[in-house]
């Protein structure tokens, strides 16, 4: 056989081989998926413990050839992972969808090996159960290293001063959940630039103002505003010195009113956790969003409160921020109703 025939015989043993490893391929991963333009990853779960790849190849630019046709059935399963749901996108095309998809591709895409899949898998690790893991700061060469005896004992430990994840029911969100913008925090007609006269014209004379220290060791000097159903607060001084003179802060406890998202003091933990989307499962702490970012475009965190006794005898805090600030705090009692609602407008530099 001359040089020119056994190459050719390698380079079609070469291309055989490699059509039959395609049509025997598993689902896809993202170190192997061979797709050319931009891809969405997002991490799905067999049902069974087991985790892969749903991989959707987005095309390299906005304007594509169907761009403007009808939407495509492939779409809706990545878009309902991405918190969109059918009331929005109902009337979508294929670049509606493709855009949207291609602005959240950065709270989604995952580009582990198939090493560290087929280990995940190995740990019987649900994406909720790994998701978890990382939420509570265990890098993957931490998880690696586990086994899967490790695994539950890793989440209750550094769970145990957070919020004790057995101890609350899953939520599945709203089909109409949404993060909170800055008109819903401006319902109330109140703004972070607002001074105290401005106040007085919006909602006219305080039923009581009054002015006090805020630990008896005069860190900062509140003047507060007290009306039915709401206090508002500013922080007049720091240490005796002048300190802002715009709106800090607005608290709301009337039972009588509806709030963003239509939410009323007495709904439950679960029923205003619903009406917000969960990037994660919101009992790891972090429902979504990224609260050491001060440039994000919006967080929302859970806390368990009780240890520090730091407002009345509430239990949870959830907090959903536009932006780093204005921030929402929803406070819950005992029973896990909703007892009452503040806003901060602004940071005050000492944050608890």
């Amino acid at each position: 056989m001359n040089m020119k025939k056994l190459f050719a015989f390698i380079l079609a043993a070469a291309m055989a081989l490699t059509l039959f490893a395609c049509a025997k391929a598993a689902d896809p991963t993202a170190s192997s998926s061979g797709l050319g333009g931009p891809k969405l990853y997002i991490l799905a779960d067999r049902g069974t413990g087991q985790m892969y790849y749903k991989v959707l190849e987005l095309h390299p630019e906005p304007e594509f050839d169907g761009a403007g046709e009808p939407m495509d059935e492939k779409y809706i399963e990545y878009l309902i992972r991405c918190q969109v749901y059918e009331d929005e996108y109902r009337d979508w095309t294929n670049g509606d969808a493709e855009a949207r998809l291609r602005g959240k591709t950065y709270l989604f895409e995952r580009e582990y090996t198939a090493a560290q899949l087929a280990k995940f898998n190995e740990l019987g690790l649900t994406t909720g159960k790994l998701h978890t893991l990382l939420d509570l700061s265990y890098g993957i060469d931490d998880i690696m290293k586990m086994t899967a005896d490790q695994v539950p004992g890793s989440i209750e430990d550094k769970q145990s001063d957070m919020i004790i994840y057995n101890k609350l029911n899953a939520v599945v969100p709203r089909s109409d959940a949404k993060r909170l913008t800055l008109d819903d925090v401006d319902t109330f007609g109140l703004s972070a630039d607002m001074l105290e006269e401005d106040v007085v014209a919006k909602l006219g004379p305080a039923s009581e103002v009054r002015e006090e220290d805020d630990d008896g060791e005069g860190r900062f000097g509140k003047k507060i505003y007290i009306y039915d159903g709401l206090t508002i607060t500013f922080l007049k001084t720091l240490y005796g010195e002048p300190y802002m003179d715009e709106i800090f802060s607005a608290e709301f406890t009337s039972p009588d009113k509806e709030y963003m998202h239509g939410i009323k003091l007495g709904d439950t933990l679960y029923d205003v956790v619903a009406k917000f989307p969960q990037d994660r499962d919101y009992r790891c702490g972090t429902p979504y969003g990224d609260p050491m970012d001060k440039y994000t475009d919006g967080y929302s965190v859970l806390q368990n409160i009780r240890e520090y006794n730091r407002h009345n005898d509430d239990i949870y805090r959830l907090i959903v921020t536009v932006g780093y600030y204005p921030q929402v705090n929803f406070y819950f009692a005992e029973d896990l109703t909703l007892s009452s609602i503040l806003i901060k407008y602004r940071n005050d530099g000492f944050e608890e």
